[in-house]
């Protein structure tokens, strides 16, 4: 390949079709995790790098390979980066002052 490629493998006990796929892109924040690991892969190989979801199904073993729509063309893309973003800065904040317990959505056991 003349260009970076991140490839995910994703199982699931869903089907592994479009529909499928996407309430599991959503349930598990799959468009932020792919935006986040885009990112390490830009810092490491300083171009951003593609990424595609291979995603098997433990149902009916068929396998699809995904990959989400450019960012400059993509809602969702977009709004997953801004998520990211934000996240990040909550947790700098966080770390700086020591104090996490703010956080609403975090969940303790």
């Amino acid at each position: 390949l003349d260009e970076p490629v991140i490839v995910d493998l994703k199982t699931t006990e869903r089907d592994a079709d479009r529909s499928s796929w996407l309430v599991n892109v959503k349930k598990f924040g799959y468009r932020e995790q792919c935006e986040f690991y885009r990112d390490g892969g830009e810092h490491e190989f300083g171009v951003r790098p593609r990424f595609i979801f291979v995603v098997v199904s433990a149902k009916t073993y068929s396998v699809r390979c995904y990959e989400p729509a450019p960012y400059e063309k993509s809602f969702f893309q977009r709004d997953a980066r801004e998520r990211v973003t934000s996240g990040l800065h909550e947790l700098a904040a966080c770390r700086a002052s020591g104090d996490f317990s703010e956080r609403q959505d975090v969940e303790h056991f």
